[in-house]
């Protein structure tokens, strides 16, 4: 105990001085104020997206439910857990989730991130999330039927991340770095840089979507749950 008040002392992985709520300054895995969402968005049992504030928009063979369980589809659920949002596209539909952000576009050095599981998608069909402000696409991040890896788009076209498709989940994150820059994170990794695509400066709203995945039952789906904002 040092001359710091309520300090271990000055050391990493202590409780020094820095800010209140944190283990120490020191980098991620701390806990620290950077780790706290400032908003959090939870599937409620029982509760279609639209229930729960996101936009729907299904058209063909398509549409969303509520309570659905992400190890249903191709793999498991890498702590997405149930009950979550859920959506369906056969061959011919398309159907998406668009949520916007409470508080408008992020700023440089703020982020939103989402849990995301998709199930098996045939050749041609394409699920993934995107990064939108008003209404209008900058990033996309994605998996298309007949690939073998995840790709990206942005204003320099598509980018094969390097990687392979899973039906485990994941958590797919997105930071601002200054005016139409970003950082594309999945998990715990950095996957792309890049700039935004049609001009966009930010980024207000996030969209699930999925075209012509594939049938039930549902091993096609894709889930999502738990939408954070770090502001």
């Amino acid at each position: 105990d040092d001359d710091a008040t309520g300090d271990d002392d000055d050391a990493t992985g202590d409780d020094d001085d820095s800010s209140a709520g944190d283990d120490d300054d020191s980098s991620t895995g701390d806990d620290d104020d950077s780790a706290s969402p400032t908003q959090v968005l939870c599937a409620t049992p029982g509760n279609r997206p639209a229930q729960d504030g996101w936009v729907e928009s299904a058209a063909g063979a398509a549409d969303l439910f509520s309570d659905g369980d992400p190890t249903l589809n191709a793999g498991g659920s890498q702590g997405i857990v149930a009950p979550a949002w859920g959506l369906w596209a056969a061959s011919g539909g398309d159907v998406s989730a668009t949520f916007s952000l409470t508080g408008g576009a992020l700023a440089s050095g703020q982020s939103v991130e989402i849990d995301f599981d998709n199930g098996f998608v045939e050749s041609g069909g394409r699920v993934g999330v995107a990064f939108l402000s008003g209404g209008v696409t900058g990033l996309e991040f994605y998996f298309e039927g007949g690939t073998t890896n995840y790709q990206s788009a942005d204003s320099t076209g598509s980018a094969d991340l390097g990687l392979p498709f899973t039906g485990d989940g994941m958590t797919v994150g997105f930071e601002q770095n200054g005016p139409g820059n970003y950082d594309l994170r999945v998990g715990q990794m950095s996957a792309h840089s890049g700039v935004l695509s049609n001009g966009l400066q930010g980024v207000d709203q996030v969209r699930v979507f999925a075209s012509s995945a594939g049938p039930g039952p549902a091993d096609h789906d894709v889930y999502f749950n738990c939408l954070r904002v770090f502001r």
